[in-house]
């Protein structure tokens, strides 16, 4: 297994060995936890500074190896090193003393990841459901899923791709809202910074109920989806399709008002936007753009579509006129 992992990070692997190895990890589980932490692990890396000092790159490889709790964590940390650098193992094993915790009670261990303003993060869960999460996003995650559900908490936007298990529904719990799903597709948008909370479904099906009203209950189907407008659920059509953004940040999007547009900017780049003048907020525009760019040359893009203006008041804030 070490050595297949081996291959697969550093990109050694055929697409004929890749689809043998991902045949051969659903055959086996531990085999395919050891290949999630991998991943994950080096998904963390990419979220923070890699300029660390060695006395904490020693401390934190050794809590790794703790954390891990088994004969091949010495194995599993010489092969991360061939990925990455020394610091690499820092991250992974101070991210892990910082970030986990142990309910006593139950024994899980919980893990939160923060998402970095401007960056996409994608990650496999231990049951091997993918999520996309989008800037400044956050999710608190058990390791292992146990009981009779699979649930984790967002506070951001993520898209699930839920691997199906009919006798465990999988549960992502919002602050106002959770959506339940056996196996499906889906987009949440629902950070707390702002009183907007939207779902859409692209495959299968879901459940979205209010946490406080269970009675308060909408079931969506593909091409749907659910917002709350005046604090009541409201479904309608959607036109939701990431697949651009996925794969290369590039974000689309369709008859969206101008406001919803500055709402995930202010989000995923920590910006604010004070507008004055007539601009028209409820506007509906179209377009794309790519992510990864500065948000005075996205802001600019937006101008080829939708006639306003705007300039930096400070390091923070611009304004819309």
């Amino acid at each position: 297994m070490n050595d297949r992992l081996d291959k697969y990070f550093s990109g050694e692997m055929s697409t004929v060995e890749k689809t043998a190895f991902f045949q051969s990890l659903e055959t086996d589980p531990e085999a395919k936890k050891e290949f999630a932490r991998t991943k994950n692990a080096l998904a963390i890396s990419e979220l923070v500074d890699r300029k660390e000092d060695e006395e904490k790159t020693i401390r934190g490889i050794r809590e790794f190896d703790k954390r891990l709790g088994k004969r091949s964590a010495r194995q599993f940390r010489i092969n991360l090193l061939k990925y990455a650098a020394i610091a690499l193992i820092l991250i992974a094993g101070s991210w892990f003393a910082s970030q986990q915790y142990t309910r006593h009670q139950q024994k899980i261990l919980f893990t939160e990841i923060n998402v970095p303003k401007g960056q996409r993060v994608n990650m496999t869960l231990a049951d091997g459901t993918s999520v996309w999460l989008s800037p400044r996003s956050k999710i608190r995650i058990p390791n292992e899923f146990q009981g009779d559900n699979r649930t984790v908490e967002l506070d951001g936007e993520g898209y699930f791709s839920v691997t199906k298990d009919p006798k465990r529904p999988f549960i992502v719990k919002t602050q106002q809202f959770n959506v339940e799903v056996l196996g499906t597709e889906f987009n949440v948008f629902a950070y707390t910074e702002i009183p907007r909370f939207e779902t859409s479904l692209v495959e299968g099906s879901v459940l979205v109920y209010n946490k406080d009203n269970r009675n308060e209950t909408i079931r969506l189907k593909p091409r749907e989806k659910v917002s709350v407008i005046n604090d009541i659920m409201v479904k309608s059509s959607s036109d939701f399709d990431n697949k651009d953004y996925l794969e290369s940040g590039i974000f689309s999007f369709r008859s969206k008002p101008f406001v919803e547009i500055l709402d995930c900017l202010s989000l995923w780049y920590n910006v604010r936007f004070k507008v004055t003048g007539t601009v028209a907020l409820t506007q509906k525009i179209s377009g794309k753009f790519r992510q990864s760019e500065e948000i005075e040359k996205i802001l600019g893009a937006l101008q080829n579509v939708y006639h306003f203006n705007f300039k930096r008041i400070s390091e923070n804030e611009f304004e819309i006129y």
